[in-house]
């Protein structure tokens, strides 16, 4: 039952458009590898120029998501027919208890989070966090929660540019104590991109303190490594150990006839042979 609601509501998103295009987690056509294909074109296009990239972390997004407030989400996107009366039960008609040996505390209803494991699941939250980005002014792309922002500085506006940063910042600290949701200031970080680029320091609040934000060389952005050289050393020594280590097993495990079969093959594929 929850794949053809999941398939009904996915219709209507795509019909309707209510999904930012900037959302490549869960959408049709879209996933890891659209994401980061427009952020590094963003990044190329600009790449003689001066940029901050900051990478933003909330802390268990899918459990945090509140049922009444999702459910508010459900009818302002129009979904308060027969479906939406189903998505309401299907979240609220939820208990949970504490089991510790012989020992087990009393039901309680469960108010907050999306059921792990169900196909539904990562539609609904999609739909919860849709309205985040509404306001920002930087370039950004997301990925279910994962959210990244990018902003061009230029050298004669770099008061007025980090400001546009500083500001959508603000923006998803508001977001986030007006929706439930928790901000990891912690393991949020910002990328300074371009020759020259002055370490601005932003700052992020996470609902109890106000923290500047991490600058890093480096950062794992989706599946693959980002430097702030745009060099891709760090991804392929990190790609070319897991290889090994993968290799390393199939020795161990598997006869050499096949891995020398499956080696060929694979060269051959890539047009290497």
């Amino acid at each position: 039952m929850e794949k053809i609601i999941k398939e009904q509501i996915t219709k209507y998103l795509e019909k309707t458009s209510c999904i930012s295009n900037n959302q490549h987690g869960f959408m049709s056509k879209k996933g890891c590898m659209s994401n980061l294909l427009e952020s590094i074109d963003y990044i190329t296009k600009v790449v003689s120029k001066r940029i901050a990239f900051a990478f933003l972390d909330f802390a268990k997004a899918f459990e945090k998501v509140s049922h009444r407030r999702l459910i508010h989400k459900l009818k302002a996107f129009g979904i308060n027919d027969n479906v939406g009366k189903w998505v309401e039960s299907f979240l609220t008609s939820r208990k949970q208890r504490t089991v510790l040996g012989n020992h087990s505390s009393d039901y309680t209803d469960v108010l907050n989070g999306v059921p792990q494991g169900s196909v539904l699941s990562p539609t609904l939250f999609i739909i919860y966090i849709n309205d985040l980005t509404d306001n920002f002014k930087s370039v950004h792309k997301i990925y279910a929660d994962d959210t990244k922002l990018l902003q061009e500085i230029r050298p004669e506006f770099h008061d007025a540019d980090c400001l546009i940063l500083q500001n959508d910042l603000n923006i998803i600290s508001e977001w986030s104590k007006e929706w439930l949701m928790e901000l990891n200031a912690a393991k949020c970080n910002i990328m300074h991109l371009g020759h020259g680029n002055i370490n601005h320091e932003y700052v992020m609040n996470d609902g109890n303190t106000s923290l500047i934000i991490a600058a890093t060389d480096i950062e794992r952005d989706l599946s693959i490594f980002i430097s702030n050289d745009l060099k891709w050393n760090q991804h392929l020594q990190v790609a070319t150990r897991r290889a090994n280590m993968i290799l390393g097993l199939l020795k161990k495990h598997l006869d050499q006839e096949i891995i020398g079969f499956g080696v060929n093959y694979i060269l051959h594929t890539l047009g290497r042979t």
